[in-house]
């Protein structure tokens, strides 16, 4: 049997994990029948350090699956939680790009986001306590992140946008969105350099009518009825559309504007990411039924110290992806007490820095046969110098102590 207990830094971990079933929880969301071949071959199962705190393993499973999974100590105090973007909200790019622009040792891909068009993404980023975008309403799951001591603890939130803009008389309106894709009906949008280079007409969504106005040193220096160009530095625009164009109407170049932002939910959050569902609450599964897909997901533990990111291959016949409740049980066999699902489908990508490397690769295999350009991920940094590591790969057809293999809860 390998020794248990915390892997040294520039050490090999190699491990037999049984992952073929999955406990039964007390309430199926989503009575899906088996499918043939639920029990998967020999499980392979390779584990690489890459980072203090942080390794990489390499599975099968049954479905049949092919799984990568991140484990991370958060206490581990030079290992930093990372929300990865490729500098602005309204931009995707390969996550092999948004990791190495900021050294991350590994990631995964991030939230759902405006495919086709802008490219932003829908809920709510979160870097170095700075709210980057999102919603007053919709799209507000998401896994926070927070300073603890040396090190950080993490958890799910729900996180608004709680934005006021202030105008002249001390009248005030409620915005419903920040550097968005789409604009709440009747809805004020806040749009700030962040966004970036986006034609912000691609987020009427059909409106009637729009008015924008751009502030600048709390001073409207520009009014128009259709939106302009980028953001300028030390500019803030607020878009309003149908009844949120109304709300700005009387407005002209000169009056006072104030406009004032903050995140409300997961209060002091230094990395926070969206997400479309919870899976797993409290050790509970609470997802819905979908068909099988590759899927991204993240996941913590009860006391918010250890932290999961999976992916799971999708859409060919060596990986066939999972449902909702296929993979929030698999979440929880791995320790998950709280998990959130993440992007899918193409866009489920999972980067690292094997050891030796100087920038990460992609280590699981995108159902589109590349990298998909998204918009964020999540990620991790180390402070700690890198070492020589290796991994070894290891086929068992028994597992000594292990209870026989089970088909996978459907």
């Amino acid at each position: 049997m390998w020794p248990s207990g915390r892997l040294p830094f520039a050490a090999v971990a190699v491990t037999a994990l049984l992952v073929g079933g999955a406990a039964p929880v007390a309430a199926r969301a989503d009575p899906i029948p088996p499918s043939p071949a639920v029990v998967a071959a020999p499980t392979t199962l390779v584990t690489t350090t890459l980072a203090p705190g942080l390794t990489l393993r390499d599975t099968t499973a049954s479905g049949p699956n092919v799984v990568n999974v991140l484990t991370a100590d958060l206490s581990e105090p030079t290992l930093k939680p990372k929300y990865l973007n490729p500098g602005t909200v309204g931009a995707t790019t390969a996550l092999t790009t948004q990791a190495n622009r900021v050294g991350a040792v590994a990631a995964v891909n991030g939230d759902f986001f405006d495919i086709g068009a802008t490219g932003a993404p829908r809920g709510v980023g979160i870097d170095n306590g700075t709210l980057l975008n999102g919603p007053a309403s919709g799209w507000n799951q998401a896994a926070a992140l927070y300073a603890n001591g040396a090190g950080s603890r993490g958890g799910l939130a729900d996180i608004f946008l709680d934005a006021t803009i202030t105008l002249p008389g001390g009248v005030t309106r409620t915005a419903t969105n920040l550097n968005s894709p789409n604009l709440a009906a009747n809805g004020i949008g806040i749009y700030n350099p962040l966004w970036g280079d986006q034609p912000r007409s691609q987020v009427l969504d059909g409106a009637t009518r729009s008015r924008e106005i751009e502030v600048t040193g709390g001073t409207v220096t520009r009014v128009g009825t259709s939106p302009g160009g980028k953001v300028a530095t030390g500019t803030v625009v607020v878009l309003g559309v149908d009844a949120g164009a109304d709300a700005l109407a009387a407005l002209t170049v000169g009056d006072p504007v104030s406009v004032n932002y903050r995140p409300r939910g997961g209060d002091g959050a230094q990395v926070a990411i969206g997400g479309n569902l919870v899976l797993v609450r409290d050790g509970v599964v609470t997802t819905t039924s979908h068909p099988r897909n590759p899927r991204t997901a993240i996941g913590f533990s009860a006391d918010g110290l250890t932290m999961w990111l999976v992916v799971v291959d999708g859409r060919s016949t060596a990986s066939v992806g999972m449902t909702y409740v296929e993979l929030a049980n698999y979440m929880k066999s791995l320790g998950a007490d709280d998990a959130l699902n993440l992007d899918g489908g193409g866009s489920t990508t999972l980067v690292a820095r094997m050891p030796g490397a100087t920038g990460v690769s992609v280590r699981n295999t995108p159902s589109d046969g590349a990298q998909r350009p998204v918009p964020n991920g999540i990620g991790f940094v180390s402070t700690a110098q890198p070492a020589a590591c290796v991994t070894a790969n290891l086929t068992f057809t028994s597992y000594p102590g292990s209870p026989p293999a089970r088909p996978e809860t459907p």
